[in-house]
Parts: structure tokens; sequence; C-alpha cells
């Protein structure tokens, strides 16, 4: 395939490609969790932020990325009402979606598994984090083409403490402590490797990156934004809709 450039942030204003991507790309949008900490009757990825769930708004985000190929997302059986009547994108690089597991894990490989054999550069995104950043798509991106996985992270600002039976075991220096995001991005037959890897030891993750890391593969790390963050609880959904106002983005 030809490269596809993307400007960068310092570049775009001057018209100059700072990523060039080479490799097809597809993403997985997970959207099968039930988000009991968000409360509510409503699934997490269907509940509303200004005017669109966030799985609309997550979409809208990661399709304005020109290098996906193929957008899929995974959501629960029990979605597919609330799935049909959303207003979703208009772009055919959206996939019909598939239907989710139990487990994170059981959702991605369905997700895998409904790609078609040309994508050689899977990225994995929730459908909770729905303000990731265009440009920040486009550098974890290149980073994963480039060394074979990466993810988005920040640092993390807060003194973090390793705790048993409520009692502090160390402190570890924040200094090399940093909070993953997703877009987390592998060459496709690496992270297959490590999902079938944890599956066959039982192994249950609690991101994509640490399957890879299980085998002993370097992760890139890539400096996403803060802005980025997961909506787990009633109040991360207060955060977005402040920002929201606060940005006048809100349809």
């Amino acid at each position: 395939m030809d490269p596809i450039c993307f400007p960068g942030p310092a570049q775009a204003s001057r018209g100059r490609p700072l990523y060039s991507f080479s490799m097809y790309s597809a993403v997985i949008v997970l959207a099968a969790g039930r988000g009991e900490r968000l409360g509510g009757k409503t699934p997490k990825a269907f509940v509303d932020l200004g005017g669109k769930v966030l799985l609309v708004r997550a979409l809208d985000c990661l399709l304005g990325f020109p290098g996906f190929k193929w957008v899929q997302p995974v959501i629960s059986r029990e979605d597919l009402d609330r799935y049909a009547a959303l207003e979703l994108p208009g772009d055919p690089r959206l996939a019909k979606p598939v239907i989710g597991g139990a487990e994170r894990q059981d959702s991605v490989a369905a997700g895998l598994a409904a790609l078609p054999a040309e994508i050689d550069l899977v990225a994995i995104h929730d459908a909770a984090r729905c303000r990731v950043e265009v440009a920040d798509v486009a550098r974890v991106v290149a980073a994963a083409e480039r060394h074979g996985a990466a993810l988005l992270a920040a640092p993390v600002p807060d003194t973090v403490k390793h705790v048993k039976d409520a009692v502090v075991i160390s402190t570890p220096d924040r200094r090399a402590c940093w909070g993953a995001q997703t877009p987390q991005v592998f060459h496709r037959a690496l992270y297959a490797e490590a999902l079938e890897k944890a599956r066959a030891d039982g192994f249950q993750g609690t991101d994509d990156a640490q399957l890879v890391e299980r085998m002993g593969a370097p992760v890139h790390v890539v400096p996403g934004d803060p802005g980025n963050f997961k909506i787990t609880g009633p109040e991360d959904l207060a955060r977005a809709e402040h920002l929201l106002a606060r940005e006048g983005t809100a349809p």
C-alpha cells in the first residue's frame, strides 16, 4: 500500500507530514461492558454525554484518523437494539458490530477474529475513553508500526502506594509510574500470539499491553493527553461534561 502521511501537531500548520504509515491498521472499539460503577441502568458505552453517547463520541475520534482502514465495534448482545438506534458516523470504514464475551479478552478476541486478513496492525480502544485526540492516535500507531507494540500513557501526578491488607508495603518512584491509556496498538501476529498464550495459561490481564509484556516483548510508551481519561464513575462523567461545556463542543 502507499504510505499514509498524517501531520503532527507542530507540522500541521505548515503542511509537512510527520507520520507515515505503510501497514494496514484497524481499531477494535470495546463497548460491551456494563458499567456498574457508573450507576443507572444504561450500559456505559451508551450513556449520553452532551447529546452523544460515549460510543459515538469515541467512534468520531477514531474515524478522524485516516490511517484506520477498519473500525470494529464490539458490543453486548443485549445492546444490539441500542446500537441500531444510534446516529452513527456515515463512514464506510465503520464495520457492523460483533458480540463481545464475558471478559475483556474475550471481547478483544471477537473483534480480532472479525478483522480482514490484510490488517496487520491492530489498535484496541475503550469506548469509555471518548476524548482521545486524533494526533495522539497517529503518534501511537506510528510507534507501534515501528516498535511492534505501543500504548498511550500519562505520568501519574500523585504519589503511588503499594498496599496490602490496608497497610503500605512500599512507595514506588513516581517518576517511573505512568497511567496506561488506550489506544494500545500491536502488530497483529504479536498480539494474536500473546492473546493465545494468555488463554492457554488462564491469565486475565487488566489491559492488552500486559499480555504482550508477559511474552517479554517491549511495549513502547507514547505520552498521551491527561484528557484521555476513562469514564468509569459518576465523577468522571461530571468531569467530561464540564470539559465539554468549557470547550463548547457539545452538539
